[in-house]
């Protein structure tokens, strides 16, 4: 008998990323295209990646961000957002950070306009990471704070070019 040997491609493994304290201040709710997602829990890391929406090259999208504070508020928070436009399993490369605060706002919710890259991987699920932190200057898309909650999310480029865009003509040849 032959052995056949195959290898499988490992989920990718993105940096932790929390905050030690969200009863205070956490993300309740988040809306980019077809995503509309409220959350009410209260801890520091929420990994909604199960809940994706569809982005298409060159196009221009509005993530909308809204700050809650279950203990009274508002409070200044600062904002991140970040996307692998490459599926490399990081943060870190150029235009993965889609847009943020950089200073405290109070600015409810929170609105981060962005573009997607034509370079952008096509097809396949690509991590958002969404950071409120309390204060501070500028957020991280890994790491450990004290107040604030991070949140995960998916998108996925499609083509520009679907089925019903397509024309056809019919071709003679004699």
């Amino acid at each position: 008998s032959n052995i056949v040997s195959f290898k499988t491609d490992a989920a990718l493994q993105y940096c932790v990323s929390k905050s030690n304290n969200a009863t205070n201040e956490i993300i309740g709710r988040v809306k980019l295209n077809t995503i509309d997602n409220s959350s009410t829990a209260q801890v520091g890391y929420e990994d909604f990646s199960s809940i994706s929406t569809d982005l298409k090259p060159g196009q221009t999208y509005e993530l909308s961000i809204y700050p809650q504070f279950p203990k009274g508020g508002p409070l200044g928070e600062t904002y991140g957002a970040y996307i692998d436009w490459n599926n490399n399993g990081d943060f870190t490369d150029l235009g993965d950070m889609i847009g943020g605060s950089g200073l405290p706002s109070f600015i409810n919710p929170y609105k981060i306009s962005f573009t997607v890259p034509n370079n952008a991987v096509k097809g396949q699920n690509l991590r958002l990471r969404i950071v409120m932190r309390y204060a501070g200057f500028g957020t991280s898309p890994c790491g450990t704070f004290d107040l604030g909650q991070v949140e995960d999310y998916s998108v996925k480029v499609v083509s520009n070019l679907a089925t019903n865009d397509a024309s056809v003509s019919k071709t003679a040849i004699y």
